[in-house]
């Protein structure tokens, strides 16, 4: 009779259940992907209702069944909404990534049309130490350049800033009805989604911080009608998550006229 084979993930508790867990292997390190339920947050914190987890390792004692040399838990996607990750390493020892952007018992303002959840943008992943890095793989659907100050932002789209030390500055897109605002200074980037609809999961926050370092910056935001991925410094930090405008027209960007935040756009290829 065959009998259960388990990992030692090198913690005591995480939670009363573990969803989706992917064993993957970038740049010579292990990585594994889950989603803890229940995880205590003394544990590693988290804002949403379910939290989708790494843990980067040295190797695997497959003998003890166990993690060498685990680092800490990480959240994957510090967002609102990213949940089941799933990996899958090439024959030249690529690893590429998509998640589920939608979280389980959650209710979304798409519900009332009978369709929920979408997927991420397919993500490289790279390791820096015991940290994952995320690159949105997308060279072939960047478009032409388009203006950002006083024009329409098309929610097909990518906008990308960057910013210096000592900079404290919010940012909207959106229009006179509804919108999202992200603020940059030295701590960290935030995004601020109460301006828009987006699902029952605001019941854990409206907003969404990416911790930072005070020093040179960048920021990738990309924009789809119905979802948007924010990856900061070269995906070393990503926030994502859904919104479901009412309106799509007449987006733009507001910033102050003494902007101390650089920003350019280019349109993205559909690719439906």
């Amino acid at each position: 009779m065959a009998t259960g084979w388990a990992l030692d993930f090198g913690f005591d508790s995480l939670g009363y259940m573990i969803e989706c867990p992917n064993l993957a292997f970038v740049d010579g390190s292990v990585v594994l992907i889950f989603c803890p339920q229940g995880l205590d947050q003394s544990v590693c914190a988290y804002d949403n209702i379910y939290p989708n987890m790494y843990i980067v390792a040295d190797d695997i004692d497959w003998a003890s069944r166990k993690l060498v040399n685990p680092g800490p838990l990480h959240n994957l996607d510090v967002g609102f909404d990213c949940y089941a990750a799933q990996v899958v390493n090439e024959p030249n020892d690529h690893a590429h990534l998509i998640s589920w952007m939608g979280l389980p018992d959650t209710t979304y303002a798409s519900d009332e049309e009978d369709w929920q959840g979408c997927y991420s943008l397919a993500r490289e992943l790279h390791v820096i130490g015991k940290r994952l890095k995320q690159l949105p793989m997308m060279d072939s659907l960047i478009g032409a350049q388009m203006p950002v100050a006083n024009a329409t932002i098309d929610l097909v789209s990518v906008l990308h800033f960057e910013w210096q030390i000592g900079v404290d500055e919010t940012l909207v897109v959106g229009n006179s009805k509804e919108q999202l605002r992200l603020k940059f200074n030295d701590t960290g980037v935030t995004v601020d989604r109460s301006g828009v609809a987006s699902s029952n999961a605001d019941d854990f926050g409206k907003t969404r911080s990416v911790p930072l370092v005070a020093g040179k910056h960048s920021a990738d935001l990309y924009l789809d009608r119905s979802c948007f991925e924010l990856y900061v410094d070269d995906g070393a930090g990503v926030l994502s998550g859904r919104y479901f405008p009412e309106d799509a027209t007449n987006w733009t960007l507001k910033q102050a006229a003494d902007t101390q935040v650089a920003v350019t756009g280019h349109k993205t290829k559909s690719i439906f």
